[in-house]
């Protein structure tokens, strides 16, 4: 080719380039936008078929870090959100809405065994913290949920951000710490950074007992469940000293009940729903019998799992109370005007059986 007809090559190249680029401009200055394929879906639409995404489950039971398949809804939703400015405006909150740390995107959710992977998950956890908190502040909004693992990799400094973060999510409503197992100095770093921290947003607070002390600044809690092992008597006076608004509390399935219920039907009055584990030798019908003192209560669960660690014949052994359950519930004369009465009998947090008594 001559460097005459490259030259008028070119030339018709920057033309073109010129009038897409004019063609663009009338398009954005008259606000003409795509009519037309997945953006004009109604958000209602598009946020349903985000809801179909994995996430960490609340509660969380398992034991190690979630595999990479629950990345797939943060990778899309960013993704999404930065392929048009209609489609930033309703993907761009959704994605933040959560800031969950516990998967691990190599591998199917080893334990935290390794330094180097702990040191990954913190690193991960300040990542999420700095993007809506330090580069970006007008995220922070968008937080609704913080889903985390915590570990003793620089715990003292992590734990103190974690706090300073927490505190500048006006709409956060849900907390949840992963169970990975029991470390004494993420206590004592939880206690010192949250120590006078109030998060009175918060609704719902899942934890293992290492993280008890976030308690006291969820004072405004009305859920609240505590995972993991070495849950006893002090976790729950925890509780009770902490949230006085509690309408469910789970996951204390080692208590003493013939100790403990006088003490819960004390502290909490607004129960509206108390879960009950049947491998507790504790439980009774008497004991049953004294929750129609929460005047609220409409909803008993019984857990078949806690307590007993077994996995074959559980659902035989649900009869030894939950007929007798029933039969009080439909007879007490204390539950007889109360509406939408219900009986879970629940495993591992999955419902088994729904039973209404209205």
């Amino acid at each position: 080719m001559s460097p005459s007809t490259r030259l008028s090559a070119s030339k018709r190249t920057f033309q073109l380039l010129q009038e897409d680029y004019e063609a663009r401009l009338v398009v954005l200055q008259t606000g003409r936008v795509n009519t037309k394929g997945f953006i004009v879906l109604p958000t209602e639409i598009l946020v349903a078929i985000a809801s179909h995404y994995l996430t960490i489950p609340i509660p969380s039971y398992q034991r190690q870090l979630y595999s990479k398949e629950y990345l797939v809804r943060q990778e899309v939703l960013r993704a999404l959100s930065q392929t048009s400015r209609s489609l930033r405006s309703i993907f761009l909150p959704i994605s933040w809405e959560r800031i969950e740390v516990g998967v691990d995107p190599r591998g199917k959710g080893p334990l935290l065994k390794h330094l180097s992977l702990r040191k990954r998950v913190a690193t991960e956890l300040i990542r999420q913290l700095e993007i809506v908190t330090v580069r970006d502040p007008t995220l922070a909004p968008y937080v609704k949920i913080v889903n985390v693992c915590l570990t003793e990799f620089s715990s003292d400094t992590v734990m103190e951000e974690f706090s300073r973060c927490l505190q500048l999510f006006k709409n956060l409503h849900t907390i949840q710490i992963l169970v990975w197992g029991y470390d004494v100095d993420i206590e004592k770093d939880l206690r010192k950074a949250f120590r006078g921290v109030s998060l009175p947003s918060v609704r719902t607070l899942v934890f293992p007992p290492f993280a008890a002390p976030l308690l006291g600044a969820c004072c405004n809690a009305r859920i609240i469940e505590c995972s993991g092992d070495f849950v006893g008597e002090s976790t729950l006076n925890e509780v009770v000293a902490a949230c006085p608004l509690v309408e469910l509390v789970r996951g204390f399935g080692n208590i003493d009940y013939h100790k403990n219920m006088p003490k819960m039907i004390k502290a909490f009055p607004r129960t509206r729903h108390i879960v009950f584990h049947d491998g507790n030798r504790s439980l009774s019908m008497d004991i049953v019998r004294q929750v129609s003192q929460f005047p609220d209560l409409t909803t008993i669960e019984l857990d078949l799992i806690h307590g007993l660690g077994y996995t074959e014949g559980w659902d035989q052994r649900s009869g030894l109370f939950e007929e007798p359950i029933r039969k009080f519930m439909c007879e007490d004369a204390s539950f007889a005007t109360r509406q939408n009465r219900r009986l879970l009998v629940t495993r591992l947090g999955s419902v088994i059986r729904s039973i209404s008594l209205d």
